[in-house]
């Protein structure tokens, strides 16, 4: 994507000899991969081993709804507060970020993709809608990091939930909007400011959010999102052995990359 800005120009080389360096170094790379292997360990700062004690649960997801009871306990806590505003920040944030980690439970997507969520049908794009009293994700085949990939269709589309679908429309309804002060926004997650959130943006928010509401006993601090995708395919791997070919398609990637992580 980037071979003619970075490559080409700053070091003065043809795509074609880019082209032949990178098999080079790649077959290079595999040989050396299997000879260092034994040697290679998880940093004790990654996330996977800070994260561990989660994917170590029975139930791994039981972490996130219990996280998510807790939010939607404070939220109706908060409704009869809201006119503080120190508390209807909180309580509208608390709504947001508890209808993104229900998303997140059901369609466990990269950071990129949600913070390029457009709201309404963009076929196009990464876009959320309503159909049917229920809300439908569509991303095409382009918007995927991985998206050279068989698993991938042309035209990814999931239904959400009724309950998931409940909590994105008190969402759209009655924090979006105050969010957004009068101004219009294309896409699905907007930050208190009215702001298009980034991947970044986004993942600390999701962080603040499940460091507020999660087990401290269990992960001390929070997670970001792309753990997301550990918690849903670790839980179907405990209960189902060995289906790494659906937890692929659930995680809309390779079954070796599930089978390696």
């Amino acid at each position: 994507e980037y071979a003619d800005e970075i490559f080409c120009e700053r070091y003065n080389l043809t795509k074609e000899e880019i082209f032949n360096l990178s098999c080079k170094n790649y077959e290079e790379l595999s040989k050396l991969s299997k000879d260092l292997k034994s040697y290679v360990k998880p940093c004790e700062q990654s996330s996977k081993v800070n994260n561990r004690k989660i994917t170590q649960l029975d139930v791994p997801a039981s972490y996130v709804l219990d996280m998510l009871t807790a939010s939607k306990k404070d939220i109706q806590m908060y409704q009869t507060h809201s006119n503080l505003e120190t508390i209807r920040v909180s309580h509208l944030n608390a709504i947001r970020d508890t209808a993104i980690v229900m998303c997140l439970m059901e369609i466990p997507l990269r950071a990129r993709n949600w913070a390029d969520m457009m709201l309404g049908y963009h076929p196009s794009n990464e876009c959320i809608y309503k159909e049917d009293d229920r809300y439908v994700v569509s991303i095409p085949k382009h918007s995927f990091k991985n998206f050279h990939q068989k698993i991938i269709p042309e035209t990814f589309t999931r239904k959400l939930s009724e309950e998931t679908s409940k909590y994105i429309d008190l969402y759209l309804s009655e924090v979006r909007p105050v969010f957004l002060r009068g101004h219009s926004s294309d896409f699905f997650i907007v930050s208190s400011h009215g702001n298009k959130l980034n991947s970044t943006t986004l993942g600390h928010s999701i962080r603040l959010f499940t460091a507020r509401y999660g087990n401290q006993n269990v992960k001390t601090g929070g997670i970001g999102i792309h753990y997301f995708r550990d918690i849903v395919a670790t839980t179907f791997l405990k209960k189902n052995k060995g289906a790494f070919a659906y937890v692929a398609y659930l995680l809309l990637d390779s079954e070796k990359m599930v089978r390696e992580h």
